[in-house]
Parts: C-alpha cells; sequence; structure tokens
C-alpha cells in the first residue's frame, strides 16, 4: 500500500481505489471490509466497514473513503470504535502487515439502526452473501 494511504501519524490516511467488477444481477447491497490479520492482538484490527453501498458502484477514488462519499454509504465501528476509513499503522519493525479489503455482495440490504460493528455486520450478512471478492495490501514500517 502507498505510504499516502498509512494512517495519520505516518501517512496521510488517504484510503487507496478500489475498483471491481461481475457483482451479481440480484445484488442489494455491497459491503466493504478492510482489516489487518497481522496486528500482534487476539483479533485483526478492523480498519473499514463501509455499507450500504450500492450494487452498481465499482469503484471509490482515492480518498473517497476518508474523506466520506456522498449517497448512501454508510460506515460501521472498526477497531478502537472508529468510523470510517483509518489506514495501516503497524508497530514499527514488526514486519510488514497485510491489509485484507474484502467487498461482499449480498442479496438483501443491512438494516441497522446503529453503525455496527463487524460481528453484527458478519451476523446480519450470514446466508446472505451472493459473492465475495478481495485484495490484499501489505505495509511496513
Amino acid at each position: 500500500m502507498p505510504a499516502r494511504c498509512a494512517g495519520l501519524g505516518v501517512g496521510e490516511n488517504t484510503s487507496p481505489a478500489l475498483q471491481w467488477s461481475g457483482v451479481p444481477a440480484e445484488t442489494e447491497e455491497l459491503v466493504l471490509i478492510m482489516e489487518d490479520p497481522d496486528a500482534p492482538l487476539r483479533r485483526p484490527v478492523v480498519h473499514l466497514i463501509a455499507l450500504g453501498i450500492a450494487p452498481s458502484r465499482t469503484s471509490f477514488s482515492e480518498g473517497a473513503l476518508s474523506q466520506g462519499v456522498p449517497g448512501d454509504v454508510r460506515f460501521g465501528v472498526g477497531s478502537f470504535n472508529r468510523q470510517g476509513y483509518h489506514g495501516p499503522r503497524p508497530v514499527p519493525g514488526h514486519g510488514p502487515h497485510k491489509y485484507l479489503l474484502q467487498v461482499i455482495a449480498l442479496e438483501k440490504s443491512l438494516q441497522f439502526q446503529e453503525p455496527p460493528t463487524l460481528d453484527a455486520v458478519l451476523a446480519a450478512a450470514n446466508g446472505n452473501v451472493l459473492a465475495r471478492g478481495e485484495i490484499v495490501g501489505q505495509f511496513e514500517r
């Protein structure tokens, strides 16, 4: 991942440009999740949960998820109680970290009264996933 995509204090916290294709026709909603499974914690660090993404959308420009997205895109609650994009900030000298970005196509839209956690999103998506794609970025300090 480019250094400018790293979190504040390390980079500019600019969300990366993302593009995908092949969304099933019956999709009602896309969800985008970014996690760091290499963090030295019990669970991966959740850097982004974006939901309510229109199935017609096929990309986000660089910086779009760090500045907020016009329209129906909503943010869930990631690690450390943060919403929106929060870029990589691995522990210095910990080695390279993988950043797993997943786009998930859902058959039914998710309904939440409050911004959801990853556990809530995954529970609501269970049995509702039509397709999934992923890309892995890497960053090291």
